[in-house]
């Protein structure tokens, strides 16, 4: 799976009246000064934006960007109107021959700092693809000068906004004859929903000091109806992690009447920020079948892994 959008994003700028050197000398023709941002996106998720089945994203009007000039703390935002990036403040390039490293975040956070960036709550996450992007959170950080590209950061190809958490998709099939309705699922990992904030400085997450652990998330299904032709596709952003972490993986379900229950917790391996991991879990008389299982890196859609677990879904009250 790999996804790859760019954004046309034109910020236009004034440069500051005095810049010494820079300042073209009276009579000469001006230079244009302003800056100007191109940017892409890394891999393949749902933005608050548009995302079709396969995970493509696109920005749509509305979306909000935190961009950090260099040596500021504090970001400015920018808006997409009409397909045109448009600041809140007035920006300039410092000056026209040094290097300076700028970075920005998707979606914008008021009182974010460079050093202390609020992410989203996963814990309120609804598991719906088409909703996934109001938790997602992209950074990127370019370094250039004016003379690079005419005056445009470029936040594309190794500079392009990066995916900070791991996606986990799974798609529920029912194999049976009898109808089959779901009624709830839960996900449970050790810190997978925990509230962090990203430090531009270190280039890290970094767990809110004295914040809940978050290690569960449940979504109620309403008796959503299953089978072979309408699957069930459930989208979820996790805290990446470095060492094993095991997934306890819980749906209550309805065949014919009758009320099951099933888990496993054969999901388990490190979770790395800007990879995807695909399940397809097949509901088949009274059994989960969980197979087909892919681990994709957004940015290269290089895909490895595979294999089936078998789980029995148990009656409830029996």
């Amino acid at each position: 799976m790999k996804t790859k959008v760019l954004l046309g994003i034109a910020l236009s700028l004034t440069m500051f009246a005095c810049q010494q050197e820079n300042v073209p000398e009276a009579g000469t023709a001006k230079e244009n000064t302003d800056i100007r941002l191109r940017a892409e996106v890394s891999g393949s998720v749902e933005s608050r934006t548009t995302t079709d089945e396969g995970g493509n994203v696109s920005f749509n009007p509305g979306d909000e960007i935190g961009f950090f000039m260099p040596e500021e703390d504090s970001p400015t935002l920018f808006t997409n109107k009409a397909g045109t990036w448009e600041a809140a403040a007035r920006l300039s390039w410092p000056d026209l021959t040094s290097d300076f490293v700028f970075c920005a975040f998707y979606p914008y956070q008021a009182g974010a700092m460079r050093s202390q960036v609020p992410m989203p709550d996963l814990s309120l996450q609804s598991g719906k693809l088409a909703e996934l992007g109001t938790y997602d959170f992209l950074v990127a950080t370019k370094e250039c000068n004016f003379g690079d590209n005419n005056g445009t950061v470029n936040f594309t190809g190794a500079n392009a906004f990066k995916h900070t958490y791991s996606l986990l998709l799974i798609t529920l099939v029912d194999e049976g004859n009898m109808e089959t309705l779901l009624n709830e699922v839960s996900i449970e990992g050790e810190g997978c929903f925990t509230e962090h904030t990203y430090n531009f400085t270190s280039e890290l997450m970094t767990e809110i000091s004295g914040a809940e652990a978050k290690n569960k998330w449940t979504m109620s299904a309403g008796g959503t109806t299953i089978d072979d032709v309408t699957d069930t596709q459930i989208a979820l952003l996790l805290n990446p992690s470095e060492s094993q972490v095991t997934l306890t993986f819980s749906i209550g379900y309805t065949r014919d009447g009758v009320s099951f229950t099933a888990s496993t917790q054969n999901i388990s391996h490190a979770f790395a920020a800007g990879y995807c991991y695909q399940y397809t879990i097949r509901i088949n008389d009274g059994q989960l079948i969980i197979g087909d299982s892919d681990v994709t890196e957004w940015t290269t859609g290089e895909v490895t892994g595979g294999g089936n677990l078998v789980v029995d879904g148990e009656p409830e009250n029996v």
